[in-house]
């Protein structure tokens, strides 16, 4: 699956995700930091507004690991 169908799956169960590209160091290297947070649902619940406070955060050298780690921090917590 590629990377943006990726993001997309999460996305649909409700996770606004952020996603920059920061230099690293002096060399020309590239790091990829992700931040997300569970969108609020119109007719929010007490729950909700809680759940949505929770601030999942990745960082990675490339856009595959940076997924795989949001990966890991979301859908592994749905599955149990």
């Amino acid at each position: 699956m590629m990377i943006e169908e990726r993001l997309k799956k999460l996305m649909s169960l409700g996770w606004n995700i952020m996603i920059q590209c920061k230099g690293k160091g002096e060399a020309y290297q590239l790091t990829y930091e992700a931040s997300a947070k569970l969108a609020i649902p119109r007719k929010a619940t007490t729950e909700d507004l809680y759940r949505s406070m929770v601030k999942i955060e990745a960082l990675a050298d490339t856009l595959e690991e940076l997924v795989t780690a949001l990966e890991k921090k979301i859908l592994k917590p749905i599955s149990k």
